[in-house]
């Protein structure tokens, strides 16, 4: 379930134009941890700052999925980070008036569910091989 949370941020942000140095996992079982390392964070532009967000939820999103399709229950612990990102930066945003902060969460969270179902043939082709190797570059 890791490599398929990774996937829906990797594949989110790679689709808005993001430079992805890699994606990696480890571990197995309920230890099993992840994460998408971007050459750099983007928010220079309304658009940018927008699909960042997006893409934040996007793992949660992939991980809903996910479990809806295979029944498994959904383990919240790697999204309570993402969320805390995602928080920090919707008020960060807000404080500099960017253009982002007339969309709300439903808005942006609908968003992220609109590219999970639309990439989702390639999430799980690429979250299994995240999941066998460990690490993988787009």
């Amino acid at each position: 379930m890791v490599a398929i949370h990774e996937m829906g941020h990797a594949l989110t942000w790679h689709r808005a134009g993001f430079q992805i140095k890699t994606i990696r996992v480890r571990g197995r079982g309920n230890g099993t941890t992840g994460y998408v390392d971007l050459d750099n964070q983007p928010n220079r532009t309304p658009e940018e700052a927008r699909d960042y967000l997006i893409g934040l939820l996007a793992g949660r999103e992939a991980e809903h999925e996910w479990c809806r399709i295979t029944g498994q229950s959904s383990d919240t612990y790697g999204s309570s980070a993402d969320l805390a990102i995602y928080r920090r930066y919707r008020k960060y945003d807000w404080a500099n008036e960017r253009s982002v902060a007339h969309l709300s969460d439903g808005e942006l969270q609908a968003a992220a569910r609109k590219v999970i179902n639309a990439r989702w043939s390639q999430i799980v082709h690429l979250a299994n091989q995240l999941a066998q190797h460990g690490r993988i570059r787009l």
